[in-house]
């Protein structure tokens, strides 16, 4: 909207871009990491670094690895961990093996 571009809006509502910093939007392939930012909307609207690849002649954008920031811009490495079986995942849900919800964890790394 933000463009000017008008666009039926149920074809498009469960697709996810990046907007890079000189404006260009890239979709997001919601393969086993990318997925994260179709189902959990606290990963939307905020600045991130992807870690990630586009392969040729697709417009997609493969994500493996995602960095979020908080409110001092501390780049947060980001994902979903269960509490009780000290799994972690790539994506929100229910954990494989208890099948309790699990939480999004953000933790500093240097990487």
């Amino acid at each position: 909207k933000r463009r000017g571009v008008k666009v039926y809006a149920d074809d498009l509502k469960n697709q996810v871009v990046l907007e890079t910093p000189t404006g260009e939007l890239l979709p997001i392939l919601p393969d086993w990491r990318g997925r994260a930012f179709h189902q959990d909307e606290r990963l939307r609207e905020r600045d991130v670094e992807l870690v990630g690849f586009r392969r040729e002649g697709l417009p997609y954008l493969n994500v493996l690895s995602v960095y979020t920031f908080d409110e001092k811009r501390t780049r947060q490495y980001t994902d979903y961990w269960c509490d009780i079986c000290s799994i972690r995942t790539r994506t929100p849900g229910v954990c494989w093996c208890c099948q309790e919800e699990t939480e999004l964890d953000l933790r500093d790394r240097k990487d």
